[in-house]
């Protein structure tokens, strides 16, 4: 014997299965048949990791490593160290260590062209060349050994220092705007202002806008090609008007009446005079959808 409950359940299952698959259907087929999903194809935009340099605002990697170039440390004594064989001279070079011995030429190198003086560690412009070496050296890491991507602690670092440069470059926007755009010109940043509730993309909506777009770029092409008809019809319709006016006047002479059309004659001889002077008689040519693009931007 079946229970109730599942005779219940298969009985509202066989009822309402059927009538639902057909509304899915009929709903599918009015959307597939749009005219508008012929033309405007949907993309969901690509997800950014959140060390992505297109994300960050970076737009300058961190720069390439020299061999030859000698140590940090060892720098203020090139003089003594550059009169050494070249087999000696090698001990000394970044070749001969580590990756970070690279990496901190580099640093140094932009901080003497954005550090207010010699022993500044405490400015924003400081933070903000550090922050930044930090963040572009990280991204290279993740570049060039794709492993390192799965470490957690490093995702999180580079996350933590993107919102803190973030953080910097707003306060020295306020403070002091000429050194704001300054420094991200030199460090090849640009500058995102985060909203505190990021908009959420949705295809709906996405789809929406571009419609609207279409509709928009479609309506400005209608009417061009509605004012190039207009302007093509001026002519013919003036040549009308006055031979029809010219009529009216013979007849009002063979009738011995005084004319009343002399000045919409004068007036229409001189509008047909002006649009020869002006070349308004365009010959008819084929608006492109390129030409709609120009007009909606300039507009």
């Amino acid at each position: 014997m079946i229970p109730r409950r599942l005779l219940i359940t298969s009985s509202r299952f066989l009822h309402t299965t059927p009538a639902a698959c057909l509304r899915k259907e009929r709903v599918i087929a009015t959307i597939d048949n749009h005219e508008f999903h012929k033309i405007i194809k949907y993309n969901r935009p690509e997800k950014l990791k959140s060390w992505d340099p297109r994300k960050s605002g970076d737009l300058r990697p961190l720069g390439e490593i020299d061999p030859k170039w000698l140590k940090f440390e060892f720098q203020p004594f090139s003089e003594v160290i550059d009169k050494l064989p070249e087999e000696h001279r090698r001990i000394f070079t970044v070749g001969f260590g580590k990756r970070s011995d690279g990496t901190k030429i580099l640093l140094q190198n932009d901080l003497d062209k954005t550090r207010r003086h010699k022993y500044d560690t405490t400015s924003l412009d400081f933070k903000v060349t550090w922050s930044t070496w930090r963040i572009r050296n990280l991204q290279d890491l993740f570049a060039k050994n794709p492993t390192q991507q799965r470490s957690r602690h490093f995702k999180v670092k580079v996350k933590e220092l993107i919102e803190k440069r973030g953080k910097w470059l707003n306060q020295m926007r306020h403070q002091d705007y000429k050194r704001f755009e300054w420094i991200i010109e030199v460090l090849g940043v640009i500058y995102k202002n985060t909203p505190k509730k990021p908009a959420r993309v949705e295809r709906k909506a996405s789809i929406n806008v571009l419609v609207n777009l279409y509709c928009n770029e479609m309506r400005d092409k209608k009417m061009l090609e509605y004012k190039t008809q207009l302007e093509l019809e001026k002519v013919p319709f003036l040549q009308t008007k006055l031979e029809t006016l010219m009529a009216i006047r013979a007849d009002e002479e063979s009738i011995s009446m005084p004319s009343s059309v002399d000045q919409d004659i004068r007036d229409t001889r001189k509008l047909l005079l002006e649009l020869e002077k002006n070349h308004m008689t365009i010959h008819p040519t084929k608006i492109t959808d390129l030409d709609v693009k120009k007009m909606y931007n300039s507009a």
